[in-house]
């Protein structure tokens, strides 16, 4: 489906005047002035829109429409930081086009997805213009950047008790031969943090031949966690999840190949093995930070006495949806 001229106009408009918002939810910037600009972008699309605080950001919602079906759409309106500024091509609250495609933070992730839903909800109000037939509930957060701590209790207080049928999630995506994807399900996650102390306080450099540093102790308990191909080692933590027979079936002819997303993101080794039906059923094992575009590096700090007494670092479990969140211990 093609978009008419003057729907990319407006998109292009919206989207230039929210990636100008450095919304950023990791230091409270801008996050009020980008909440008006979404709510104001809703009620233009028809939508009765309220915003409500949240612990960081402001929630904004749209409602329209009646019906036994509801569906909830999820968008957010923060942004990570933009450092390192000097990487970047352009000014990174600018939105610019190179190449047919627009840049500026946010232009993905989580603003040119909102921005472009709302398009596509422009055309279908076009064609259709009459009461919609079904609940449309538009959540939209400023706090998804860092971990949305008050989407849950937000979403109890104002909506309490609802059983939505339908979440339309943030994001989506094309694959290589420009068809849309449409994914159906996520991975849950469960965070731990692992922390070493070896002394007291932080202890002279002379004594750094005596006491071993807990960047050591960190880095063997880490990599204790799983072998040389990828499997992780701790115990039982397979356990419980078998995919149902119709989930195989569809891991089994992907619409895509994987390799494609080798070829796009430029990833140098996959950590999964080539069988769609291993890769669907493990679940994964992965140490913070996500992004890794930059190659790990293990940096000494030395205080003037010597090796910092502790250490610390953080490690994500990413299981699949029929997982027992009970089981995950």
């Amino acid at each position: 489906m093609t978009l008419p001229d003057h729907i990319k106009i407006e998109a292009t408009r919206d989207l230039t005047d929210l990636v100008a918002i450095p919304s950023v939810s990791a230091r409270v910037d801008g996050l009020d002035a980008c909440a008006d600009k979404v709510a104001a972008l809703l009620a233009d699309a028809g939508f009765q829109t309220a915003i409500e605080p949240g612990d960081v950001g402001p929630f904004v919602t749209g409602e329209i429409g009646e019906g036994p079906f509801t569906l909830v759409i999820y968008n957010h309106y923060d942004v990570q930081p933009e450092e390192p500024v000097n990487l970047w091509t352009a000014p990174p609250f600018s939105l610019t086009e190179r190449h047919g495609a627009l840049f500026g933070r946010g232009a993905a992730d989580d603003k040119g997805e909102f921005v472009s839903r709302i398009a596509g909800w422009r055309l279908f109000r076009e064609r259709h213009p009459g009461p919609l037939p079904f609940r449309l509930i538009w959540i939209v957060e400023g706090e998804e950047e860092i971990g949305s701590p008050s989407l849950v209790r937000f979403l109890e207080k104002r909506y309490a008790g609802l059983q939505a049928d339908l979440c339309w999630w943030e994001f989506g995506e094309v694959d290589t031969r420009g068809r849309p994807v449409v994914l159906m399900g996520f991975k849950g996650v469960l965070a731990i943090e692992l922390s070493v102390r070896t002394a007291r306080a932080d202890l002279h450099s002379s004594l750094g031949a005596i006491f071993d540093n807990p960047l050591w102790r960190l880095a063997s308990a880490v990599a204790s966690m799983r072998d040389a191909a990828g499997r992780v080692l701790i115990k039982g933590f397979y356990e419980g999840i078998e995919p149902d027979r119709a989930t195989r079936e569809l891991a089994a002819s992907p619409p895509f190949p994987l390799e494609d997303l080798m070829a796009a993101t430029g990833g140098a080794k996959a950590s999964w093995r080539r069988d769609a039906i291993q890769l669907l059923r493990a679940p994964q094992l992965r140490t913070l930070p996500e992004r890794q575009r930059y190659p790990w590096r293990i940096r000494w700090r030395w205080h003037e006495d010597g090796p910092a007494r502790d250490r610390d670092r953080q490690a994500r479990f990413s299981s699949r949806p029929w997982t027992e969140p009970q089981s995950r211990r």
